[in-house]
């Protein structure tokens, strides 16, 4: 493993988000200012290992970004999940713009995660511990889904009526949209905050919380099949586009950990200990077949760019 390069930002970095098939990345930033979070949006470009930035949209343009999703109609185009109850849509070229933007709550709350269950329909949690429907134009229904923050909201792609949250009151729960408001399941297994839920593959999917687990469920049973303990707050989850059993986590504290879950015992590839605190990673293809990790380093205000190779 080693550090390829690295640049700073104006602002805190807690979302990192690729551009698919390309060796582009978008970085969302915020910072509190007077009890206000301000934000950044910035696109990077990656040549022989070196950072460039592209584009950036920041000052009144944006408020703080909390999380970033690809849209599932446009591999160019990101959602961005901001502070001030605001979703602001972006396009990505060789620039960032902003294609529009939407106010769903105007009462302080922070839109903190959001997912597409279908191309015209999402979903998003927030810091009241509400989970609410969006059509694109208006909230369709919202409902107590957790006791304290929603930090996270996952939609089945094989089953789109489907909703797993995860909260700060330590939950993950279940959630039929047919029926959005009545409790499938709850399942129990993470002893502190869930802040991630995401698809694997082959009906599988994963989480990460507080308590410094990761674990890979069976979707169909909603059976934990592995459990692994990654040294810090498991913030957020990366799977290797081509081995999908290959992870990269940002573990706050710890930095950011990359295992290989394909055996029954997981192996640690590789601890990438340079950040103080770290929330966002994901991959970064450098060529057809090989990729990068970026990651940010919260506190510090800095992107780092790093191989799993050594140099």
């Amino acid at each position: 493993m080693s550090r390829l390069s690295s640049t700073s930002v104006s602002r805190c970095p807690d979302s990192i988000l690729s551009i698919p098939m390309t060796n582009m990345f978008v970085c969302g930033c915020y910072q509190l200012q007077d009890d206000r979070r301000e934000g950044g949006l910035h696109l990077f470009g990656t040549e022989n290992g070196a950072i460039t930035l592209k584009s950036s949209l920041i000052d009144g343009e944006l408020p703080g970004c909390l999380d970033l999703l690809r849209c599932p109609n446009d591999d160019k185009a990101l959602l961005c999940v901001c502070a001030g109850g605001q979703l602001v849509w972006a396009a990505v070229d060789e620039t960032l713009s902003v294609i529009r933007s939407q106010e769903l709550f105007g009462d302080g709350r922070l839109l903190l995660s959001a997912s597409y269950p279908r191309k015209d329909r999402l979903l998003v949690c927030d810091s009241r511990g509400e989970l609410t429907q969006f059509d694109g134009h208006s909230v369709v229904e919202s409902w107590r889904g957790h006791d304290f923050e929603a930090w996270t909201i996952y939609a089945d792609p094989e089953q789109s009526s489907i909703v797993l949250s995860g909260g700060d009151d330590g939950l993950m729960k279940v959630w039929d949209l047919r029926q959005p408001k009545k409790l499938v399941s709850c399942l129990r297994e993470h002893t502190m905050g869930v802040t991630y839920i995401a698809y694997l593959e082959r009906d599988q999917f994963v989480s990460g919380s507080y308590d410094e687990q990761l674990r890979i469920w069976d979707q169909r049973m909603f059976r934990v099949l592995k459990t692994v303990a990654m040294g810090g707050g498991v913030w957020r989850i990366r799977a290797h586009p081509l081995q999908p059993h290959v992870l990269a986590a940002a573990c706050m504290q710890a930095g950011c950990r990359v295992i290989d879950t394909a055996s029954d015992e997981p192996v640690l590839v590789a601890s990438y200990p340079d950040h103080t605190l770290a929330y966002g990673i994901d991959w970064i293809q450098s060529s057809h077949e090989d990729y990068f990790l970026a990651s940010c380093s919260f506190y510090e205000k800095e992107i780092h760019l790093w191989s799993l190779r050594a140099q």
